[in-house]
């Protein structure tokens, strides 16, 4: 089952933070254009394409231990036990985390951080509830 939690998790990180790490790479891509040193811009291609992996690899993680592991111990008990319901569950979740760390930071709610956390929210859910079927099923085989 760890290795179901960890597949989930690094899917809904990647779905979360595909956009951003795309956005950063052009970016040092653009201010790196005329440097010829190699080693100064790979080192900034790193950091600037990691920030995004790591804040969303936070955010997945502490949304997942938070809301998804005691969402599963429900679902499981009401027979809900289903990939749509943890996908909307994640969907309509993922945002809190975001919009907390926000209203944190006094910030404004703006539209593609809560786009992207209802994407990755969903799709980690997604993947959570499909490998869980399919580990069942062939964990359950008589």
């Amino acid at each position: 089952m760890l290795k179901i939690f960890v597949r989930a998790v690094l899917v809904g990180t990647l779905a979360g933070a595909w956009l951003p790490v795309m956005f950063a790479f052009l970016a040092a891509m653009l201010v790196l254009s005329d440097s010829t040193d190699w080693t100064s811009k790979l080192t900034l291609i790193a950091s600037l394409v990691g920030w995004p992996i790591i804040i969303t690899l936070c955010f997945v993680l502490l949304s997942s231990l938070l809301i998804g592991v005691p969402a599963t111990l429900l679902f499981r008990r009401t027979k809900a036990d289903v990939p749509i319901t943890y996908a909307a569950l994640g969907a309509l979740t993922g945002p809190l985390m975001v919009m907390a760390a926000m209203w944190i930071q006094r910030t404004g709610y703006g539209v593609w951080p809560l786009a992207l956390s209802i994407f990755s929210g969903g799709m980690t859910g997604w993947t959570w509830g499909t490998q869980r079927m399919i580990w069942f099923a062939e964990h359950t085989k008589a």
